[in-house]
Order: C-alpha cells, then structure tokens, then sequence
C-alpha cells in the first residue's frame, strides 16, 4: 500500500500525485511511513500508521478536503457576484424600459415628454401673453373717442380724400374742403389722433399725371401716415374731373391713305395733332364743308371714336385712347341724329366694328361704326378709298 508523504492519506499504486492534497509523491516509500506535519509519528507500518493531527496553526490548505472546500466557496462567490451583476443589468435594462414607458421618467423619451409640456404651458404662456395684449389694445383704443375721428386709418388703412390739388415748392398736396380729425399710425407705428387736418402732403404720386389738374377739385385714394406732423399719403387712387367739352373751332387736315385705325391714330399724334374729335353741330358742320369742298365722297375717313369690345356705347378718345366725355350714341348726344340709319351695328357679317368714321351715301355724309381695318377687310371694295382727318388746335 502506499500513502501521500504529505497528507498521510492512503492512494494507489504508481500514482505521481496525491489525489486528496494534489502534492507530487517521488519520494513516496512503498512500506515504510511517510512524513507527516504536526505532532503524529510514523510506526514504520501501514497498519500503524495514523493521519497527522493538525496542531492547531496549520492552513487550511493542508488538508485535501479543507482546500476542495475554499475552491468551491470561491466559485460559489465568483457565480454569485456574476448573477448580481447579471440581475443588476437586467434591473438597468428594465429600468430603462419602463422609464421610457411611464410617464414622468428622465429618459429621453420622458424627457421629450417634459418637453413637450413645457411646450404646452408655454404655449398657454404665450395665448395668455396675446390675450392681455389683446386686452391692452382695446382698452388703448377705447381712450380714443372715435366718435370724434373723421377718417380712421388705423381700422381700415386705405383711405380717400377730396379736395383742391396744390403744389408747393417741395411737392404737392390737397386742400381739404373741411378740416377734419384723422386717426392714424406715426412712423414709429404708434397711433396718434390728429385733430383739424386741413391738408395732406402727397409723398408719392408715381406715374399720376397730376399737374394738369393743378387748382382743380380731386379725389386722392391710398395709405397715410403721420411724419413731422403731417399726415402723407402715397398715391394709388387718383380722379380729376372730367375735362372740359372741346366745342372749339380747329384747323383738320384731310388724309387720304390705306390704313388701320391704330397707324391713323399714330401719324395723327406725330402731325401735332389727334384723330378729330366732334363735339358740337357747327364743329361737325365745318368739317363736312371742308369734306365737300374737295372729291372725298368715295372714301370712307377714320375719326378719333372707338367702344370697348365688349361695350355697347361711343366716346371719344385722348392720346392715350382713353375714353373723354359722354356717349356719342346715347339718345341724349348731340350727334345721335348724324348717325347712319341703323349704325351703330356692331359687326358687318362676320368682321367686328369697334371704331368711328364718316363716309357719304347719296352726298350726305353720315357717322358710322367699322372695322379697324377697312383696306384688310375689304380689299375689293376699300382699297384706295380709305383715309382719316387729322384734328390740330
């Protein structure tokens, strides 16, 4: 039999090391006892032999059973730190989890849901904020009387006035036919009440071509504000009255040439003068005795009238072909009777007639609506024979 030289424990024949202390055994005796640590002795016989006893100040470590126990308590300790660990990450993962769920939590996601409250009493913040602003503008406005207002530019900030057009050496103005109380923005956008306005400056008058009614009563349309104590307008809306009935007596040239109403109404314009317009009997007279006195009955003469298309009535029109006066076919015209039988018609056929002329049927001479290309529409029958007279004051 043999036995471990260190822990004196009984092991088998030809093993290198000792099972139970795991120390190597190359100088184990086959019979003899082997040495042992504390106070035990060797009897020299298996059957004597005894196991050491430990005398108290022995490691624990020496004994085979005592060192499998200290392995197996440090595992037991490894496993067990290694699940706290485990159950601590699930716990965090968890943790996380229904912090991103529950309400209230400091997740991102909660944190987005703070936010988004946060929002929301900010929002309420700045609808109360509105509000007392709200509040604070009406209880502004209703220490102004606005019975006492004229014009209340602040309520609606397009406004008219009608007065006398005037110019001074920095621009030009209206006088007001009566001083009246305006309530308007400054330039600094506060309101302000000016009381007895008696004029306003006009700041801008763009492309307005206001000095031909200098003296004249107008009515001025736009946006105001108060500058310097002055209340400007920049100009959008501008009415004159209408010019004044031409029954003057002028010199006409008598044109005989192919044309369009539009090339008649530009070479007019480029003699000095205009397509004539006809504004009374004796005007209407001299001009057919002007017609008379030379062969002109063949042609058929562009004169200075047009409608819109889609419009039923005549005018006369100024350089600029807008329409001047009244109409020259309503019942009430001077010229209605001068008119053709039947004329205006509007169309000939298929071809439109939206301009005036004269042409002579049996030796009088009558006013009628045609085309505005007589020699285009009519090449058979008006080449050669059309022409226009030209009105020159």
């Amino acid at each position: 039999m043999k036995y471990c030289i260190f822990c004196g424990k009984q092991i088998k024949e030809g093993q290198k090391f000792c099972p139970y202390c795991g120390k190597p055994q190359s100088k184990m005796s086959n019979s003899t006892g082997s040495k042992s640590r504390g106070t035990g002795r060797n009897t020299g016989t298996a059957a004597q032999m005894k196991p050491a006893r430990s005398t108290g100040k022995q490691k624990d470590s020496a004994h085979p059973e005592m060192g499998g126990s200290k392995k197996l308590r440090l595992l037991l300790i490894i496993i067990i730190i290694a699940a706290v660990l485990v159950a601590g990450g699930i716990v965090v993962i968890k943790t996380g989890l229904l912090d991103s769920i529950l309400p209230g939590s400091r997740t991102e996601t909660g944190q987005e849901d703070e936010d988004e409250d946060e929002d929301d009493r900010d929002g309420r913040d700045r609808d109360e904020d509105e509000e007392l602003s709200a509040e604070e503008e009406e209880a502004e406005e209703e220490e102004v009387d606005l019975s006492d207002i004229d014009v209340d530019a602040v309520s609606d900030s397009y406004v008219e006035f009608t007065g006398v057009l005037t110019y001074a050496g920095d621009g030009y103005g209206v006088a007001l036919d009566d001083a009246c109380n305006i309530y308007a923005y400054d330039s600094d956008g506060e309101k302000v009440v000016m009381n007895a306005v008696d004029g306003i400056f006009l700041s801008e008058v763009g492309n307005w071509d206001v000095d031909d009614y200098l003296g004249e009563e107008v009515t001025v349309g736009g946006y105001i504000e108060v500058e310097d104590q002055n209340v400007t307008m920049v100009l959008e809306d501008f009415e004159g009255p209408e010019p004044a009935e031409d029954t003057a007596i002028h010199s006409y040239r008598i044109i005989v040439k192919d044309c369009t109403w539009e090339e008649a109404m530009q070479e007019a314009q480029e003699m000095g003068g205009y397509l004539a317009r006809i504004n009374s009997q004796e005007e209407y007279d001299t001009i057919l005795t002007q017609l008379n006195a030379g062969d002109y009955s063949k042609y058929h003469f562009y004169l200075g009238g047009r409608r819109d298309s889609d419009g039923s009535d005549y005018y006369w029109v100024g350089t600029d072909n807008e329409f001047i006066g009244d109409s020259l076919n309503g019942s009430s015209s001077w010229c209605r009777s001068a008119w053709y039988d039947g004329e205006p018609s509007y169309a000939d056929g298929d071809v439109a007639e939206d301009v005036m002329n004269l042409f002579c049927v049996g030796g009088t001479w009558y006013l009628n609506d045609s085309s505005m290309d007589l020699p285009g529409n009519y090449p058979n029958y008006l080449t050669g024979c059309v022409g226009y007279i030209v009105e020159i004051e």
